[in-house]
């Protein structure tokens, strides 16, 4: 008898894998509206125009922007315009603009460098939201786990944001991090999330709302780097900053000592909010480590090694 092997998602949790720092790395998002099927490249494998996805998926990755599809689990009309979204997630000036466009076929023409390299409005029919989005991936062609785990969290949060009009929840492709389903991306803030249960949606989304974060489920933000992320984390668990704004920028390099594993230093600058603690910039030094016996994906057959962090602040 042939054993099916665990879900990754599953061994994730079975081995106490650390969920923060684990958030996937951009500062500029683009979503474009396609209800499916998709397959395990969405952008490619859905239906799309023939050739766009290709064309697109070049433009953003010379620009530094990585695209998404979304859809609203709830059918759209045929014919009807897709809903697009472009974001900028940088901590000190988060943005999200919204359009409709009849023919995909226009945003190959819009100015995606500007976008990629300082937030931008890519085009001028965009217009301004101050509504966060809630991304739960449901990718199942990626990995089933986004799907067994996304789909029901994607449902509770579509019921949750129809009370909430500061939050709109849509179903994503893939985010990163199957092992972490179901997982949640909030933007314009960047806010990674992970392993997140249905029962926890409406938390999560009143959270958001009052400009919190979830730290319990906290993946990092999106707009830093892994060293930054960890710092992040540690600082608001041990400060007690749950506030958005408590934390509103990040420097780091490489720490100034011989030793081989001196790790990166990171330099976070609080907010107003968390200012009245402390003023100053708050310092930190990362480490990495390594990590064994992690199953990476339902795909694959062997696990593999994965990194971790330790953090020392000064």
């Amino acid at each position: 008898m042939i054993t099916e092997p665990a879900r990754c998602s599953a061994v994730s949790e079975s081995l106490e894998e650390p969920l923060p720092v684990t958030a996937p790395t951009a500062v500029a998002y683009l979503l474009i509206e396609d209800d499916g099927p998709w397959g395990r490249e969405a952008l490619l494998d859905s239906r799309l125009p023939p050739g766009f996805g290709a064309e697109l998926s070049r433009l953003c990755r010379e620009s530094g922007i990585k695209p998404l599809v979304i859809r609203s689990g709830e059918g759209r009309s045929p014919g009807s315009p897709r809903r697009i979204f472009a974001a900028w997630c940088a901590p000190d000036g988060p943005r999200l603009w919204a359009d409709q466009v009849a023919a995909v076929e226009a945003l190959l023409s819009w100015d995606w460098p500007a976008f990629g390299g300082d937030g931008t409005a890519p085009h001028p029919s965009l217009r301004a939201l101050r509504q966060s989005l809630l991304l739960v991936c449901t990718h199942g062609r990626r990995d089933a786990c986004c799907a067994e785990r996304g789909r029901p969290v994607a449902a509770a949060a579509r019921a949750a944001a129809r009370t909430t009009p500061a939050v709109a929840a849509w179903e994503v492709s893939h985010l990163g991090g199957h092992r972490f389903a179901a997982n949640v991306l909030v933007l314009p803030d960047g806010l990674a999330y992970g392993r997140v249960a249905a029962e926890r949606i409406p938390g999560l989304i009143a959270a958001q709302a009052d400009g919190r974060i979830d730290l319990d489920h906290y993946r990092g933000r999106t707009a830093w780097p892994p060293a930054a992320q960890a710092a992040e984390v540690v600082v608001r668990r041990t400060r007690g900053w749950d506030r958005v704004a408590d934390l509103l920028s990040a420097e780091w390099a490489p720490a100034s000592t011989a030793a081989d594993d001196a790790g990166v230093e990171v330099r976070l600058q609080p907010g107003r909010a968390a200012q009245a603690e402390r003023r100053t910039p708050v310092r930190a030094v990362v480490r990495e480590r390594t990590l064994s016996g992690i199953r990476l994906s339902c795909r694959d057959a062997e696990p593999a090694p994965a990194t971790a962090y330790e953090v020392h602040l000064s």
